[in-house]
Formats: structure tokens, sequence, C-alpha cells
């Protein structure tokens, strides 16, 4: 756990809407201050919000599967064929549809080539990888296209990316996860669908969102009873405190369950605000850092 990352790649993923970003986010500060020159990516080709200050260390970019093909076929001294009609949509669609995976492959290509092939001795690359069926799609492409075609250049960069990919040395994953039974269950699927896939699961669990126990089952039901023949705020008062102990609760039951399969299980608390800028991402990422 303490090498996690002093690894070449940090891949994060789980279930939609438990907060991968903010994670991959966090874990990059903390990487930058140990000293990694850290480069924070996401696949899904959309432009990044730049204005999202991570602090020094921490360079910020975005795939595009068109343009990683288009790099790739460079790489392979193909460059004689049309970029501009590789790069169109209908191309690159019709390639996409002849060679299914092909898309997964260039992209996680490109952050492999990003990680080992042209990072720095102190570089590290966070994956803020997309939604968990999403990136096993992604993780797995190399192994298919290994298998399929073992000679040529297709075959030969797809088994060194499945092999990159498969080394705990020089690779990590992290499970995202929230105090949900969907997501629970969710990220137990994606433990064995990792093993299936790079031969080990996740080696850090994170549970985000936890929300804070304010009150006790007693205290609750001493402040319904003080709440008794009142009205008014106080009445809506004891009402939200046994709510909050309600879902409380909820949640305190999923991070059991989390915590059979995997003891070491983070968690990461619920922060009230509208906006998780610099000062709430640095909080997070040293509560990430006394554990990696």
């Amino acid at each position: 756990m303490a090498a996690l990352l002093e690894r070449r790649l940090v891949v994060v993923t789980g279930k939609g809407g438990v907060g991968r970003t903010t994670v991959a986010r966090a874990l990059a500060v903390a990487a930058a201050r140990r000293g990694r020159r850290v480069t924070l990516v996401d696949v899904d080709g959309e432009p990044r919000d730049r204005a999202l200050e991570l602090g020094s260390g921490v360079a910020v970019t975005s795939i595009d599967p068109r343009r990683a093909l288009l790099e790739w076929v460079g790489d392979q001294g193909l460059g004689g064929l049309p970029a501009r009609a590789l790069a169109s949509s209908a191309t690159f669609d019709a390639f996409v549809a002849a060679a299914p995976g092909a898309k997964e492959l260039v992209t996680i290509g490109k952050v492999w080539d990003l990680a080992e092939r042209h990072a720095p001795p102190d570089g590290l690359v966070v994956l803020d990888g997309p939604a968990s069926g999403h990136a096993i799609g992604l993780l797995q492409a190399p192994k298919t296209f290994a298998g399929v075609g073992r000679v040529g250049p297709v075959g030969r960069d797809a088994a060194r990316i499945a092999a990159f990919l498969r080394d705990p040395a020089r690779t990590a994953y992290v499970a995202v996860s929230a105090p949900t039974e969907m997501a629970t269950t969710e990220t137990q699927a994606l433990q064995s669908q990792l093993r299936a896939v790079v031969g080990a699961g996740a080696e850090l669990l994170v549970v985000n969102r936890m929300l804070p126990r304010r009150f006790t089952l007693a205290e609750v039901e001493r402040i319904e009873a003080a709440a008794r023949g009142s009205g008014g705020v106080v009445v809506v008062a004891a009402r939200a405190a046994r709510f909050a102990e309600r879902v409380g609760a909820a949640q305190r039951a999923q991070l059991a369950r989390v915590r059979r399969e995997a003891p070491e299980a983070v968690t990461l608390p619920f922060l009230f605000a509208e906006r998780l800028g610099p000062s709430e991402i640095a909080v997070l990422s040293r509560r990430l850092e006394a554990r990696v």
C-alpha cells in the first residue's frame, strides 16, 4: 500500500456518480506533494476544467481517441495515410465498427505512452477512468488484441500494454465506491472483473461521501422525547436527527459489507460544499495520503 503513489500509472474507476474524479484529483495532489511529476488524465475526450488549480506538479489533460489513433499511425510509420480522412468522423467510426475494441486500444495505448514511454523518471499518470463497465473494456482491449494479432505492430504494442497493465510494480488500481447498496454491489463485481483482466483487484478501495455521525441512537431518542408536546422548529429538529441517524446507519451497514472483503478500505467524508475546489481537494488528498 505504501508504494501506490510510486508506480508509473494509477487507474481510478468505480460506479458512475461515486466521485471518481474527486478521488483521482486528490490522489494527484497527494502524489505531487511527495515530489512526483503528475499528469492527471481523463479519457472522455472532452476539454478539462483547466481553471481548477490542483497545484504545482500536476498537469491536466484529456485523451481524444481520434487524435490518439493519428499519433499511433504516425508512430507505426504509416503517416502516408491521409490524416484528414483518418481524422474524419465517418472514417473513424468505420474503423471502430470494423475492429471492436480498437477505440479502447488506442485510448489505453495513449495512457501507456504517457505513463511509460514518454514520462520523466519521477513521472506518474493518474487516470481518471470511466465507470466500471467501460473501464474493464478499456483494460481488456490490449489483452484481446495481443491474442488476436500476434504479429505486426498492433499485436506487439497490445502485448506490451497488456503486460504493463498487469505489472504491479508499474500499475496500481483504485476502486471508488459510495456507502449505498448498489455502489457496494458494483464494487464487489468490479474487484472480480479486475482480477480476471489484470490479475489483481484494486489495491486501494475508497468509500466516498460518508456522512458524519452526529447523534447516537440513544441521543436521537432523547431529542424526540424532548420534542414531544412541542412544535415548530423543535419537532423539525427531532425529525432531522432521526433521518440523519437512519441514513448514517444505512451507510455504516454498507461500509461493513465493504470491509468484510477489504478491511483496509479508506473512507472519505461528505463535504458540504457546492463545488469541490482546491481547498476541499486538499482536505481529501491529505486523508488519502495518510493511507497510501
